[in-house]
């Protein structure tokens, strides 16, 4: 686990799994915002319905989804999953979700740290960044850094 504090104040925490199933690990307090980053490597995405799920029942207000050209895919994944979760549970808040799949690294982080705002518009303290995949750690390395230093654009 990383952690960063962004320029704009919020928290960060950034944690690594290997797989959508492994469960979260030093979720922050909710409401929070997210960032998914998907590695090359993990071709397999239908166990991303699992991720989703948790992260709403954790208090995820936001979704920020880098997954180069899966982004589209996962989603899609995600947003079925927010609407089960608000059909079955009836939240007050619902999840949101954005990313492009030419969104390049630094653009992505950018949203998550500057636009990842909840339906009412107020900021999060929190974002929590989970990097799925096999080889994590460059990138854990280097989300870190973005997060710290990334502008508003």
């Amino acid at each position: 686990m990383r952690s960063a504090k962004t320029k704009n104040s919020r928290n960060a925490v950034i944690v690594e799994q290997k797989t959508f199933a492994e469960a979260l690990k030093n979720v922050p307090a909710a409401p929070f915002g997210a960032l998914l980053v998907v590695m090359p490597d993990k071709k397999e995405l239908k166990e991303a319905k699992h991720l989703a799920k948790s992260l709403i029942e954790c208090g995820c207000v936001w979704v920020t989804i880098h997954a180069g050209k899966g982004t589209h895919k996962l989603h899609e994944i995600f947003d079925k999953a927010i609407v089960d979760y608000e059909l079955e549970q009836k939240p007050d808040e619902p999840c949101m979700t954005t990313g492009e799949d030419e969104d390049n690294l630094e653009e992505s982080v950018r949203d998550a740290v500057h636009f990842g705002f909840p339906t009412h518009g107020e900021p999060l303290e929190n974002l929590y960044v989970v990097i799925v995949g096999e080889k994590t750690e460059p990138f854990a390395a280097r989300l870190e850094g973005l997060a710290k230093t990334v502008e508003a654009s």
